[in-house]
């Protein structure tokens, strides 16, 4: 199979020829990844507000990988983010600082405004909400990812332009968000609503331009989870939060049915986000990632046993002790663990639980790339 064919048999739960591999990285550990494997580029590198890297199909077939995820282009060149860049403002309004840590060798980007962190019911009526993608933003979307359709063997994954509960907590600050779930249901739900209605706008423009040649539409980030318990109460989700899930993920859905009934959808979650499954399921999620394996209840062969009928998962290898500070045999033997665990019957894209740090060694990541193909193999 090429790698197409085989994300597609095990998105469909169905055995490939072997496991399909992906990873992401941050702009430190693609620093690292270039200078170990000898490669040397002149491109510029844009980051996101994560210090997340889209690994270009170069780097893509440098390492035999399954997946290329291809986003829209920033709106304006002030978001388009380099290494130079000390601070900026995402298309929401919400506004970063570049941080440093590791003697200024690494760094990272801290929230420093919450725009709408003192606002009323009646100020979101008039906040400078961001626009729906430009025809010109889509356009140089789907002259992309069509050059890769036609012109490569690979699974193509592209994404909408945000979360609902994750948005709404950025435009008003952690502490503020959560103390409105509870104080002020009524803002929480006009505040999710709105930032529902641009993004099922935004979706539709997206998948009606590119459905067709995607194998993968990821519908956000949605952090419900700590390390140790989910960030809200499930009755706190399910009375407030999951409506807008469902509305904004099903209407994702049925846009993807009528264009391309094979993509899939994958939501970003990562903690301990157990006691939602059931209900990300019930809106319409066929892929979960990261599968934070050190969070309290999301053991691998527990999550497949009991959702992975209906649910894939992508993810699973620990970036927070296994792949930073173990051996690279310690990391194939957690590798071949992982693909025994989530392996059988389809359903499962190995790939690092987040996007890969920079305190990773590159030899870390080849042993699991490459203990992929060798045990990867079906039957496993």
């Amino acid at each position: 199979m090429n790698s197409r064919e085989r994300v597609i048999t095990t998105l469909n739960h169905d055995e490939p020829d072997r496991i399909p591999v992906y990873f992401e990285s941050t702009i430190g550990f693609y620093r690292k990844l270039l200078s170990y494997l000898g490669i040397k580029t002149t491109k510029k590198t844009n980051i996101g507000k994560w210090t997340e890297v889209l690994l270009d199909s170069q780097m893509v077939s440098t390492l035999d990988l399954d997946i290329i995820r291809i986003g829209l282009n920033p709106a304006n060149e002030r978001n388009a983010l380099s290494t130079e860049h000390s601070s900026f403002q995402d298309d929401w309004g919400v506004a970063y600082k570049k941080i440093f840590y590791n003697n200024q060798d690494g760094f990272y980007f801290e929230m420093i405004k919450h725009p709408l962190a003192e606002a009323t019911k009646k100020d979101l009526i008039y906040y400078n909400w961001p626009s729906v993608p430009s025809d010109d933003r889509i356009l140089k979307l789907k002259e992309h990812i069509i050059e890769l359709y036609f012109n490569t063997n690979l699974a193509i994954m592209t994404s909408g332009i945000g979360s609902l509960f994750e948005t709404a907590q950025y435009l008003r600050g952690q502490t503020q968000w959560l103390m409105d779930l509870i104080l002020d249901a009524d803002f929480a739900k006009s505040l999710l609503s709105k930032i529902c209605e641009l993004e099922i706008e935004s979706d539709k423009k997206i998948i009606e331009a590119v459905g067709p040649y995607i194998q993968i539409y990821h519908i956000g980030g949605e952090d419900l989870g700590t390390q140790k318990s989910p960030l809200i109460s499930p009755n706190m989700y399910r009375e407030i939060v999951k409506p807008y899930h469902k509305y904004r993920w099903r209407s994702a859905k049925e846009l993807l049915s009528k264009t391309n009934p094979e993509c899939k959808l994958m939501l970003h979650s990562c903690g301990a986000i157990y006691p939602f499954i059931k209900d990300f399921i019930d809106c319409g999620i066929d892929i979960l990632d990261p599968i934070q394996p050190l969070a309290t209840g999301m053991e691998a062969s527990r999550l497949k046993e009991e959702f992975g009928e209906t649910l894939s998962f992508c993810g699973g290898i620990d970036i927070q002790n296994l792949l930073p500070f173990s051996s690279t045999q310690e990391v194939r033997n957690e590798t071949r663990k992982k693909i025994m665990e989530l392996g059988h019957g389809g359903g499962y894209i190995l790939k690092p639980a987040h996007f890969v740090p920079d305190n990773v060694p590159p030899e870390n990541i080849l042993a699991m790339v490459d203990t992929a193909k060798e045990f990867g193999i079906y039957p496993v």
